[in-house]
């Protein structure tokens, strides 16, 4: 039975039928302010507390704004010094010509140790690749690399990019095992955030937007879908039926 690596969201982790797959690649993908970092930091949170080696790189954060922006939501506070925070600028010279030695060889000098005692790792904008590359070829050579290295080293790994649309994550999330979509719909209560499970090998999910909320707790998943009709999205569900 393939264990799976759990956001510590009931709900999400419900239709993800327990989490992620351990040793696989995930995309979380969505324009600005929708959540994919605080999403992301459940993840690596989770591990955490289960006692595994998280780390969660980041390339448009620095480590005070990760301290004051992530260190104070009360899923972080008892596991924040437990997670290694990496803030790094890509450099295209430092993994160039790509090669799988070259990729481990730029990741562990990012991470700081060996990559094969990562349990958790996050990627945080993993758009930063391409755009040091400034090549759709290079980069899907990149992906191609880093997809094997994790692989050989059974690291479980999510990569967030920054998109406006589902299309425009194309490369990325056609490496992915599993890509979950953030984005703001409108609906018959107004502008909503919501989520949309593209794919997740081996389990069905819900194929809707699932609507959900930014608190102190973090992301909290409600219960209901959004359905399309019309120009918009209405949304359904025990929450919504009064």
């Amino acid at each position: 039975m393939i264990s799976t690596k759990g956001f510590g969201i009931p709900l999400l982790d419900e239709y993800l039928g327990g989490g992620l797959d351990r040793n696989t690649l995930t995309t979380i993908v969505g324009t600005l302010g929708v959540g994919k970092t605080i999403l992301s930091s459940h993840w690596v949170a989770e591990g955490a507390k289960n006692g595994e080696v998280c780390v969660y790189v980041s390339t448009r954060m620095p480590i005070t704004t990760i301290e004051n922006y992530l260190g104070n939501l009360n899923f972080m506070l008892d596991v924040f010094d437990r997670i290694y925070w990496r803030v790094v600028e890509v450099d295209a010279r430092q993994i160039m010509p790509i090669t799988n030695e070259k990729i481990t060889e730029w990741l562990e000098n990012v991470i700081g140790f060996e990559l094969e005692k990562v349990d958790r790792l996050v990627f945080d904008v993993v758009t930063s690749i391409y755009r040091a590359l400034g090549d759709v070829v290079l980069y899907r050579r990149a992906l191609k690399s880093l997809e094997m290295v994790l692989y050989e080293n059974d690291v479980s790994t999510i990569f967030v990019e920054e998109a406006d649309s589902i299309r425009e994550a194309s490369i990325t999330v056609g490496a992915s095992s599993c890509a979950i979509y953030l984005n703001y719909i409108n609906t018959q209560a107004g502008e909503t955030r919501a989520m949309k499970i593209i794919k997740r090998y081996r389990r069905t999910h819900p194929l809707n937007w699932i609507p959900y909320e930014i608190t102190e707790d973090g992301i909290q998943i409600k219960r209901g879908l959004c359905i399309p009709k019309d120009h918009e999205y209405i949304l359904i569900g025990e929450e919504y039926e009064r």
